[in-house]
């Protein structure tokens, strides 16, 4: 059951990252201009279509399996290590196929855009950051611990990813620059929750279990379910980015940053 500082802490934490965002999407745009805010509008709609399918339904079918076996968190610490090593494991993958597949094949065949397929890349190395994030914001939350990952994702994640927005800014960085911000963001945001779970099973001496067949025959069925998890929030996904994502095919990348704008404030409202 949520507690009332939780809650506090939650709503605050969400209109803290939704006025940072704003606030750093308008220094950006006014910054990098029209054309290319089109462009990093575009490749983050692409990502944050596949970050919804990257860590596999986790982030909410563990939210169910670890409170289901709290008497044995021990064989959860070794499914969750297991199961993020999974999840980085094709984020990484995801990573290469940016830079070796579909990347230049977007550029070639949709997105007529100097230089796209290299700004797709340094969007999509977030990828296995963003998705190890996810599913320890889910361990997080499991274990009764939502004040921790809030603070982590929504306090210090924005704060750090404008910080180093600044950074690029001031160095001229130009794009590139904006988008391996993101990465650290999600790189540091993602060590704080590592070590944080380390900490806290450092205390409790809880010491992991040796993946037997049990382990992966349990892991297994947790995965046939949280894929469908996934496969479902998808659809909201596609709905949710398709416009920038249809747009830049047939539209010049600085008409993109203006809708892409526009359609910021539109959600802010």
């Amino acid at each position: 059951m949520s507690r009332p500082r939780d809650v506090v802490l939650y709503i605050g934490g969400m209109l803290y990252q939704q006025a940072v965002t704003f606030g750093s999407g308008v220094l950006v745009a006014r910054w990098i201009g029209p054309g290319d805010y089109g462009i990093l509008s575009l490749t983050r709609n692409l990502f944050t279509t596949v970050l919804i399918l990257a860590p596999l339904g986790l982030d909410l079918a563990l939210l169910r399996h670890i409170p289901q076996h709290e008497d044995q968190l021990g064989r959860m610490k070794t499914q969750v290590a297991s199961l993020r090593w999974l999840v980085r494991g094709i984020g990484l993958a995801a990573v290469l196929l940016a830079y070796f597949g579909f990347g230049p094949f977007l550029e070639r065949s949709a997105y007529h855009y100097p230089h796209f397929a290299y700004y797709l890349f340094l969007t999509f190395l977030s990828l296995p950051f963003a998705a190890d994030v996810a599913v320890l914001s889910a361990v997080f939350r499991a274990r009764h611990r939502p004040a921790a990952q809030v603070l982590i994702s929504l306090y210090l994640q924005p704060t750090l990813r404008v910080l180093f927005i600044w950074l690029s800014i001031w160095r001229g960085y130009g794009l590139s620059g904006i988008l391996l911000a993101t990465v650290l963001g999600y790189l540091v945001s993602g060590v704080t929750m590592s070590i944080t779970l380390a900490t806290w099973d450092r205390g409790l001496k809880l010491a992991g279990s040796r993946l037997t067949r049990l382990e992966f025959t349990d892991m297994r069925r947790l995965l046939g379910d949280s894929i469908w998890l996934a496969m479902s929030l998808l659809v909201y996904g596609v709905l949710r980015n398709i416009d920038i994502i249809i747009l830049g095919i047939y539209r010049p990348s600085s008409e993109v940053g203006e809708y892409a704008a526009l359609s910021a404030i539109a959600q802010i409202v």
